[in-house]
């Protein structure tokens, strides 16, 4: 029997018996809605993260902070000796290194046109801080070389600390707001940025912060204020490990051998995470294959089954010619076409699950993409080779003039 007549009978067989042929499939359609929808909520996530490490300043950047150093296993943090600019200027003389900034953080009181006082975030930065930030202006200027050389009283605020401060839709800029008492004009503001997941703006506090120029911080706000942390971004991605390698050493020699530096990379926050996801889609997908090994049980059941109330057909078949060759393959297509055609309609059933989850559950963004696509078909074409083996062996192996006889 050729391929072609084998799958024309297989599908004319399927298509007479529509319950059994769905009892076989259903079991499959489950278990791809399971594992496309998971992989998608998933492949949602972690684009979303993605994004997020984009958005705070991408794979490139990397931030330096001060640490308690450990001598013979036991923390000191007398030892401890806080960031400075010489520290900032080793750091802009590396060659691999593109842009650095120094940033001093506070918290202050904060008022404008008489209107309550805030507590917000102050943020003394320079000219690269925005921009290291992946902060963006709607409005005005950036801070400059000569704004913090001069401790200028000028600052940039957030989308949200303008709405507190000033209203929605007003605009901030050239007016005056106090911190600590301190008059400051307003010379830019910033860009809303939005990152929605679960409901939440992942990227809510970009906008409740204001930006003043570095030196402003102790001496007009805070004079127990010292650096806390200094962002750099380096040329390239594959320039970050031999770029904090380097820069390590030459800390801790600039402060006198004391290990009280430490140098985290975006790329590193980026792989543990991606680490975290590649688990979880791993736990999914066999969660998943239980479910379609389920379905192919199901599968091998029914066509075991379906022998049995076909075993006088199979013995005419093989006495008008057919081969054992011919009804393994029948039989074999015959669960291929049931598990595949399970995979399709699952994909099809995924497609709208997918969309009443974004319809209705908005704290989620799943996300479909075709590597899912692609695994649940190979998912179910296998499924049915290898449930259907045993079945179409054993229809394969009656004894054709036993099989007439069967009543």
């Amino acid at each position: 029997m050729l391929l072609q007549e084998s799958i024309d009978v297989g599908i004319k067989e399927l298509w007479a018996n529509k319950a059994r042929s769905f009892l076989s499939v259903f079991g499959i359609i489950i278990g791809i809605i399971s594992l496309m929808v998971m992989m998608g909520i998933m492949a949602g996530i972690e684009r979303t993260w993605v994004k997020y490490v984009q958005e705070i300043g991408g794979i490139e950047k990397a931030t330096v902070s001060s640490v308690t150093p450990v001598v013979n296993g036991k923390p000191h943090p007398e030892l401890m000796k806080p960031l400075t600019l010489n520290d900032t200027a080793l750091i802009r003389r590396h060659p691999l290194v593109r842009l650095v900034s120094p940033e001093i953080v506070t918290y202050q009181t904060v008022t404008a046109q008489g209107r309550r006082p805030v507590f917000l975030k102050i943020v003394g930065g320079t000219r690269h801080t925005l921009t290291l930030n992946r902060q963006t202006l709607a409005a005005g200027r950036d801070l400059t070389d000569e704004d913090d050389a001069r401790f200028k009283s000028v600052c940039i605020l957030g989308a949200n600390v303008s709405d507190k401060l000033f209203g929605p839709h007003a605009s901030p800029v050239g007016k005056i707001i106090e911190i600590r008492g301190q008059s400051f004009k307003v010379i830019g503001l910033l860009k809303k940025n939005v990152l929605m997941q679960k409901g939440k703006n992942l990227l809510n506090f970009k906008n409740e912060v204001i930006y003043v120029p570095l030196a402003a911080v102790p001496r007009k706000l805070d004079p127990e204020e010292k650096i806390e942390q200094i962002h750099y971004l380096v040329r390239s991605r594959s320039h970050i490990a031999a770029a904090q390698k380097a820069l390590e050493q030459q800390l801790v020699r600039n402060h006198r051998g004391q290990a009280d530096v430490a140098i985290e990379t975006q790329e590193e926050r980026y792989l543990k995470s991606k680490k975290s996801f590649d688990t979880m889609k791993i736990s999914f997908s066999l969660i998943s294959g239980i479910s379609l090994v389920v379905g192919g049980i199901g599968i091998m059941n029914i066509m075991i089954a379906s022998i049995a109330q076909r075993v006088r057909e199979i013995g005419i078949r093989k006495a008008v010619g057919a081969t054992a060759r011919d009804i393994l393959a029948q039989f074999l297509i015959e669960t291929t076409v049931i598990s595949t055609l399970g995979g399709f309609f699952g994909i099809l059933l995924s497609f709208a699950a997918v969309f009443l989850i974004r319809l209705f559950m908005t704290t989620m963004d799943p996300v479909i993409d075709f590597k899912a696509v692609l695994l649940s078909m190979v998912f179910s074409f296998f499924v049915g080779i290898l449930f259907g083996i045993y079945p179409a062996i054993k229809a394969a192996e009656f004894d054709p003039i036993e099989a007439l006889r069967y009543q």
